[in-house]
């Protein structure tokens, strides 16, 4: 009997998607290990041509559930808090800002914010704040009580005020401890400010925000007064992050203050060449006393602190 071998045929489309799947795989190699030197893309620029939105941390591939955001934003203050998908922002920086602070919520996948803060009604802490107001929803906005301050930018206080009425969100004037959950966090008011009228700084919300082990100290620009208060407030302010008073002025961040909450990471936020020497060399050397490492936004850009399930901290900056 007879015995027909035939061989297996190959067709053509087949051989032609081997050599395309090839070919793409080189592709990749090429961007992972040689993209953004020469005039190799990387692959955050193969997506912006290929007209691709993706959600992805702005200063690298972060790891774990809950990242704090300091933004580069000039001499002001902009930290957003993010946990587990949900996001809340502290102070929204000044009014030139606004754009760029629009852009990198954007781009960190926030498409609206469960909490906004107003820690005081300063100019270099809330310029931006309207324009937020307008682009995400806002489920809740926290306000200090300056009814019988003096606000120093007082129109562009309603304005805020004008913008989230506009925008159904809830106005709040928490009372001190006062607790927001954010995602498997929370965010606690420890101190609700000194109302002064020589000294709106001292206004400062004062917030910590705790998930595990992991807890962040964020003052405002509370001085003097608005530290002795927080002090007195009773409430438990070891953290270790802290976001240095004052964009890291001399007439905050008192020894006395630094020894309670003992962070092992301190972040200022300031502009680089401002005109008011922030931070002071005095508080940068009350830092090092208690070993704190300290990141600069003047110095190192945006600023992310991710906090890992198991406790660990890792920083990683971007300008």
């Amino acid at each position: 009997m007879k015995t027909e071998t035939k061989e297996r045929p190959c067709a053509k489309g087949q051989i032609a998607w081997r050599i395309l799947l090839c070919a793409a795989l080189a592709l990749a190699c090429v961007v992972s290990v040689w993209g953004g030197k020469g005039s190799i893309p990387t692959w955050d620029q193969l997506y912006d041509w290929a007209g691709i939105s993706v959600a992805r941390p702005a200063v690298g591939q972060a790891k774990g559930d809950t990242r704090v955001h300091f933004l580069s934003v000039g001499q002001g203050d902009a930290v957003l808090i993010e946990q587990g998908g949900h996001f809340a922002l502290i102070d929204a920086g000044p009014a030139e800002c606004a754009e760029y602070l629009i852009g990198y919520l954007d781009k960190v996948g926030v498409q609206q914010l469960d909490l906004l803060v107003m820690t005081h009604p300063e100019s270099d802490h809330i310029g931006a704040m309207p324009a937020v107001l307008e682009h995400f929803f806002v489920h809740e906005l926290w306000i200090p009580n300056a009814s019988d301050g003096e606000a120093p930018a007082p129109g562009l206080y309603q304005t805020v005020l004008a913008c989230a009425d506009a925008q159904n969100t809830w106005v709040t004037v928490p009372v001190c401890g006062s607790p927001f959950p954010l995602g498997e966090g929370e965010i606690t008011l420890v101190s609700d400010g000194v109302v002064s009228r020589s000294d709106n700084n001292d206004l400062s919300l004062c917030l910590r925000f705790d998930w595990g082990e992991f807890s962040f100290l964020d003052t405002g620009d509370a001085e003097k007064a608005g530290e002795e208060k927080l002090l007195e407030e009773g409430w438990p302010l070891r953290a270790d992050l802290f976001k240095a008073g004052h964009h890291g002025a001399d007439n905050a961040n008192s020894q006395r203050l630094l020894e309670v909450i003992r962070p092992s990471i301190a972040v200022v936020s300031c502009g680089a060449g401002n005109p008011y020497g922030h931070p002071h060399p005095e508080v940068l050397e009350r830092l090092a006393q208690i070993g704190a490492v300290v990141f600069r936004t003047d110095q190192q850009g945006n600023i992310v602190v991710v906090a890992e399930p198991g406790g660990q901290t890792q920083v990683y900056t971007q300008w």
